[in-house]
């Protein structure tokens, strides 16, 4: 065998134990969030909105954003370009979160109402559609930077 096929050889093993150890880490992440399900379901999403629920809700949705951030940032080489637009959009889609959470006024509640127990006003219903259409916006931006710099 010459050079070249044992370096070909070598990269492909490496690869194959980097899938193996990315596949591990996923499965453990889907065993831990299966046997955590009944517990969140009960403790913190059976009881309403409250601050812990926005809490978690908040720190998953961070955590997969940053998870998206540094695998951009990986493809473009650590760019300062895109680490500048990255932390703009970011800082954006962080100022009208926290305007639509804590600028606007609480649900008016109806405790004979039968179906939803809340009726959100249109002002935040708006500002609540718009944080989903922030986060559409990011996810779709970082799917077309991944697909721009693949294809």
């Amino acid at each position: 065998m010459d050079a070249s096929t044992v370096d070909d050889v070598s990269i492909a093993y490496g690869q194959r134990i980097d899938r193996y150890f990315y596949l591990a880490a996923f499965v453990v992440l889907c065993y831990d969030y299966t046997l955590a399900f009944e517990e969140e379901i009960q403790y913190i999403w059976a009881r309403g909105r409250t601050k812990a629920s926005a809490c978690k809700f908040s720190t998953e949705e961070v955590m997969i954003e940053i998870t998206l951030i540094l695998r951009v940032l990986v493809m473009y080489a650590f760019d300062k370009r895109m680490m500048f637009l990255l932390a703009v959009i970011e800082i954006l889609a962080i100022s009208f979160t926290t305007l639509s959470i804590f600028g606007s006024e609480p649900p008016q509640v109806y405790k004979d109402f039968s179906g939803c127990y809340s009726a959100i006003a249109n002002s935040r219903s708006i500002r609540m559609a718009g944080v989903w259409e922030g986060l559409l916006g990011t996810d779709m931006l970082f799917l077309a930077l991944t697909l721009y710099l693949v294809l």
